[in-house]
């Protein structure tokens, strides 16, 4: 396997250490959870974007920097942070506008699609913010009887 290429071995994940050959093998718990934080994080940006201008108010979604970004989601790491908004600009989520200021500004905003994932996500938030005390009772329901 050649530098930078990720795969599969024997059913252990392993992952490229620089530009060589070296490979480390990552246990199936750290790549799980790798990967649920990640799915946490892309939670947290959809999340915000639920934010509307970031001003309070319900609306369409603003771009955002990247340092406010970054103060809005406590705890994420610059790394972890960089990479989700990658795979959100590879997956057409997102695009990623750079300012050539000193020092440089970057700016993520919503594509279409993200704005389609994002009205949706809202919907389902309310949904849930409208029904949580039925599925509450349910759930207390069900565990009397079970």
């Amino acid at each position: 396997v050649g530098g930078g290429v990720a795969g599969v071995q024997r059913g252990h994940h392993v992952k490229a250490l620089g530009h060589g050959t070296q490979l480390r093998r990552l246990g199936h718990r750290h790549v799980q959870e790798v990967h649920t934080r990640k799915a946490q994080l892309r939670g947290q940006l959809l999340a915000v974007a639920n934010r509307g201008d970031g001003t309070g108010s319900v609306g369409e979604p603003a771009s955002m920097r990247y340092s406010e970004l970054s103060r809005l989601i406590a705890g994420v790491s610059q790394k972890m942070l960089t990479q989700t908004l990658r795979s959100l600009e590879r997956d057409g989520l997102i695009t990623r506008t750079v300012t050539p200021t000193v020092p440089a500004t970057v700016d993520y905003a919503l594509t279409d699609l993200g704005l389609s994932l994002h009205r949706t996500t809202r919907q389902l938030r309310v949904w849930a913010q409208d029904h949580m005390d039925t599925v509450q009772t349910h759930r207390d329901h069900y565990d009397t009887q079970h």
